[in-house]
């Protein structure tokens, strides 16, 4: 009889991440029954009760080869923080300072149970959790939620500024051109996301995250082969990548009616192929300004849109 072997989730507390990674895990356990997976859950983002209600779901559904493991620390005050400091740098040292009890569960699970900890997959924000699993010399694997493209671009703009020695943020408001692989055509430097142009924004932190990235024994992606086809090929044959798993689609369907019903009834009754839907992550967010500018440019393809924001405006509706 094969022994069970132990997967270990480190999730960052975001709510898109945490159900795709759920779900991931509940795919590998349907088809490894040699296989057991622990998540450790840190604490969740304040006042978000549908990641609190989620995550009360998810201990109610623990089984034997499935279990939830929540880390608690004290809760500090960030409000003066978020008044200076970028919301994406802020994320990423709260997820640090879970470092210390994410070795003492690693340790715990280690020492409780009898079965050999085959990997801990760790969420794309969560990369510095690495360093933990180096520490036991266990392989350690980035679970990434987000799309193939989206990782060449992080992983190409590492590259322009390591390799190539190129100050990237000298290209915004040009016409300068970048080549990223598993791309059909070559991308405007200027639409890359606003903090890779900015040396005060995320730039830092991104170069830091793909670095990681190629640290691991592997990536596994939420998409699959029909879907980036170009992107992940692409990916595969680099050989200073780690192997890419893709294991999508991996969506959760048995997720109570909530106040989304109205717009999925709406959906029901538009013609096939008419509709173009924009996702921006549970934590994403834009000025009004910036919504009004999305509704416009989709309006002009004459395809129906619905855009909702949570933070800065109410719903457009075209």
């Amino acid at each position: 009889m094969e022994e069970t072997k132990e997967l270990m989730f480190i999730q960052c507390p975001g709510l898109g991440h945490l159900v795709s990674a759920v779900e991931t895990g509940r795919k590998i356990l349907s088809r490894h029954q040699h296989l057991s997976v622990t998540y450790l859950l840190m604490d969740t983002i304040p006042n978000d009760k549908h990641l609190y209600n989620y995550t009360q779901l998810l201990h109610s559904a623990a089984t034997s080869r499935l279990r939830f493991t929540n880390l608690h620390r004290a809760q500090p005050d960030y409000s003066e923080e978020l008044k200076s400091k970028n919301p994406a740098i802020l994320v990423t040292e709260l997820i640090d300072s879970h470092k210390p009890l994410m070795r003492e569960a690693v340790i715990e699970i280690i020492n409780f149970k009898s079965s050999q900890v085959a990997g801990i997959i760790v969420d794309m924000f969560c990369l510095n959790m690495i360093d933990v699993a180096n520490e036991f010399e266990i392989p350690s694997y980035v679970f990434f939620p987000s799309c193939v493209e989206f990782l060449a671009v992080m992983l190409q703009v590492q590259v322009i500024i390591d390799e190539f020695k190129q100050d990237i943020t000298e290209y915004k408001d040009t016409d300068k051109e970048l080549l990223i692989p598993g791309f059909f055509n070559q991308v405007p430097a200027k639409v890359l996301p606003s903090g890779m142009l900015d040396k005060h924004g995320t730039l830092d932190l991104d170069v830091a995250t793909a670095r990681r990235f190629r640290e691991s024994k592997g990536i596994i992606i939420n998409t699959f082969m029909e879907l980036e086809t170009n992107a992940i090929k692409s990916m595969l044959s680099d050989g200073k990548i780690p192997p890419v798993f893709s294991v999508g689609p991996v969506i959760n369907l048995k997720q109570k009616p909530d106040e989304d019903e109205e717009i999925r009834r709406w959906l029901d009754n538009q013609p096939t192929s008419s509709v173009v839907f924009l996702c921006f992550g549970s934590w994403g967010s834009f000025k009004k300004e910036q919504v009004k500018e999305i509704v416009v440019a989709l309006e002009h393809t004459g395809y129906s849109s619905w855009v909702k924001t949570k933070k800065y405006c109410q719903s457009f509706r075209i």
